[in-house]
This record gives structure tokens, C-alpha cells and sequence, in this order.
């Protein structure tokens, strides 16, 4: 089952789409305002990193891993799965 419209990070790396929870679990920032390189994004406020393929936390102040959800390329569009892998 997969839907579109909700509260979710859609970052691309190597051609393909990865979505995360938006949210710094440590300061409650988006993490959509922040910055992405090298297959990291992080966070705006405290500088929190995490790996955007598989939400593994990289540094700290970020308290844990973030929950990825899978999604697919179909028509153009980016869809991301209801539930988190």
C-alpha cells in the first residue's frame, strides 16, 4: 500500500528515492530544512547526521536511528509506503 501526501524527507542518491521521518528525534527540527551531502542529511539546529539510505544515526546530538520508508518510482511520481521498514 502506498500513498504520497504526509509528513516525510524524500532524498535521492545513486537514482533512486529514499524516505525518512522528518523530524530530528533529538530537537524536533525538520530535517527537510537541512542539509544533504555525501548520502547524509542533517539536522539544522544541532547538526545531527544520519545516513539517508538506511536512517542509521552517524552523529550525534540525533538520540537514535530514523525509521525509512520504502518507496517507488511509478508514473513520475515518487510513492513512499505506508508503514516504516
Amino acid at each position: 500500500r502506498y500513498w504520497r501526501d504526509w509528513s516525510s524527507d524524500v532524498c535521492s542518491s545513486d537514482l533512486q528515492y529514499y524516505a525518512l521521518e522528518d523530524v530530528c528525534p533529538h530537537a524536533y527540527a525538520l530535517l527537510s530544512q537541512g542539509f544533504v551531502m555525501n548520502d547524509e542529511i542533517e539536522c539544522p539546529l544541532h547538526g545531527a547526521r544520519w545516513n539517508i539510505c538506511s536512517g542509521k544515526m552517524t552523529a550525534e546530538p540525533g538520540g537514535r536511528d530514523l525509521r525509512c520508508y520504502p518507496c517507488k518510482e511509478e508514473n513520475g511520481r515518487v510513492l513512499i509506503q505506508a508503514t516504516a521498514t
